[in-house]
């Protein structure tokens, strides 16, 4: 009778222990998971991160290619008067010159 009880009881501490074990198990998946996730999620936080920088670095070298075209476009605009200046000043001459 003892023995049986025994029995018993070791048969449902071997079932209980089975049971705590499979749990266990259970809750190491989840949290391989949920760390899989969690790195998915960083990996991807890092990839917006890099793109983010990259999109600025366009924008500061659109803006440094902006300036360099309007640095280019007043030198011409500059040029460009100079070069009427000079004109205007031959067509004083050729006038002088005309008079004489």
């Amino acid at each position: 009778e003892k023995a049986k009880e025994n029995e018993a009881a070791a048969k449902a501490a071997s079932e209980d222990a089975g049971a705590q074990e499979n749990t266990a198990i259970e809750l190491e998946t989840e949290a391989k998971s949920s760390e899989e996730v969690a790195k998915e999620s960083e990996a991807t936080a890092i990839s917006e991160e890099n793109q983010a920088k990259s999109a600025e670095e366009q924008a500061v070298e659109s803006e440094e290619a902006a300036a360099k075209g309007e640095a280019a476009a007043l030198a011409a605009e500059e040029q460009a008067r100079s070069d009427e200046q000079a004109s205007l000043e031959k067509a004083e001459v050729a006038k002088a010159d005309e008079a004489k």
